[in-house]
């Protein structure tokens, strides 16, 4: 059996395994994740009130002497709203650039990316229908459905 077959049915057993934790009825019913944002928080000072704002969950993508950029969820914004920070949207144009993902480099073919492993998951399913089905049980930070 080759490398990616072994991987194919590894992810379909992890599927499986997970579509039986997750119960009855619970197919399809994942929520969506809050939108992120960027924002600016000014008057962070000091290392103590950077840690203070990552604690809330926002993902720190920029320091400078007293401001942040970070992207959150309106309830994270809010935690740090509430640290005592001023907190301000940034619209798309001002905010950083996302990473895009890479895929792997030929000598590493074996290995399937984001895109691929999603291909094959969909091809599995559409041609087995009785036996397997998709849904999320959630998003990564890059956004991307688990």
């Amino acid at each position: 059996m080759g490398v990616r077959r072994r991987g194919l049915w590894t992810v379909i057993g992890l599927a499986a395994v997970v579509a039986l934790l997750a119960g009855p009825g619970t197919a399809g019913a994942a929520q969506p994740a809050p939108a992120e944002q960027s924002y600016r928080v000014e008057g962070v000072r000091d290392r103590a009130a950077r840690s203070a704002v990552a604690a809330t969950g926002a993902a720190v993508e920029l320091v400078q002497r007293s401001a942040l950029v970070v992207t959150a969820t309106p309830a994270e914004a809010e935690r740090i709203r509430q640290l005592g920070h001023r907190v301000t949207p940034l619209d798309a144009a001002r905010a950083p650039a996302a990473a895009e993902p890479r895929a792997f480099p030929p000598a590493d073919s074996g290995y399937h990316d984001y895109a691929e492993l999603s291909a094959e998951v969909a091809d599995v399913a559409a041609a087995n229908q009785t036996l397997v089905s998709r849904f999320s049980i959630g998003s990564s930070q890059l956004n991307r459905n688990l």
